[in-house]
């Protein structure tokens, strides 16, 4: 069986002012069983035997013939961009309305994607009445996607304000890229916690949707959560002190341009 559930967060960055909004997307695959050997095969067990074994005997079948569950972690990203074709005037319209007291000279985006694929094995076993038990594995994946600084266009690529608008943005990338590996970290460490070494018994359809439920009512709000927890370094950047110290930057070139702004 396998089930894709997909999360995304879209994330917007500014220097002087960031915000972020949330987007969630379910991406439900088809439920497929690739069912393996039956457990009398597995076992050696034939005829009555099969039948009249006790639970711990299943258990341990069971457990043989599936194997450990896998939980796999990866975060990965796009390339990240650079462009330098959106006005101040365009950028510090995208802050929300309590935030645009600030002018923004630059703002990082980016779109968190969380993805959950499941797959599980089962087999039937011979029980009175039959029933089937059932492991699954479960592959995490954070993808930074659509990634990319912009500076804004009154500032030319080369000169002193854009590299210092562009370094501070860079500071904005750093706590995206950490955010990726330590929330799937901590997803994995949970995810083991709570389904390592567990056993389903049952119907398979039922046990695929009560997973399909688990993902969707826990672990993508729980991934979502460990986003915007390590999101909240951005307010550590973006303090009334740095954007003092951005105004004043290059000799005052980037106050030039603001003042300049401000008459026309």
């Amino acid at each position: 069986m396998r089930r894709v559930v997909v999360l995304g967060v879209v994330l917007a960055v500014a220097a002087g002012a960031w915000q972020w909004s949330r987007l969630h997307r379910l991406r439900l695959a088809d439920v497929r069983f690739a069912p393996i050997e039956n457990v009398v095969a597995a076992t050696g067990t034939t005829g009555a035997h099969a039948f009249n074994a006790n639970k711990s005997h299943w258990l341990k079948a069971c457990d043989q013939a599936l194997g450990p569950m896998r939980v796999e972690v990866r975060a990965t990203e796009t390339p990240l961009s650079f462009s330098n074709d959106r006005s101040v005037e365009q950028l510090t319209a995208e802050a929300p309305p309590y935030d645009r007291s600030a002018r923004v000279l630059g703002k990082t985006y980016a779109t968190l994607l969380a993805r959950f694929d499941v797959t599980s094995r089962y087999m039937a076993i011979a029980t009175q009445p039959a029933t089937t038990c059932l492991r699954p594995s479960i592959s995490v994946e954070l993808v930074l996607n659509n990634f990319r600084v912009t500076v804004a266009r009154e500032f030319a690529p080369g000169t002193c304000a854009y590299n210092a608008i562009r370094e501070h943005e860079l500071r904005h990338v750093a706590v995206n890229r950490a955010v990726l590996p330590h929330a799937a970290e901590v997803i994995r460490k949970e995810i083991e916690s709570e389904y390592g070494g567990r056993l389903y018994f049952g119907d398979p359809d039922r046990i695929a949707a009560d997973l399909q439920a688990a993902l969707t009512r826990h672990w993508l709000p729980r991934a979502q959560s460990l986003i915007e927890l390590g999101l909240q370094a951005h307010e550590q950047i973006d303090t009334p002190r740095e954007q003092e110290r951005m105004s004043r930057v290059c000799n005052g070139e980037v106050q030039a341009v603001l003042q300049q702004l401000t008459r026309s």
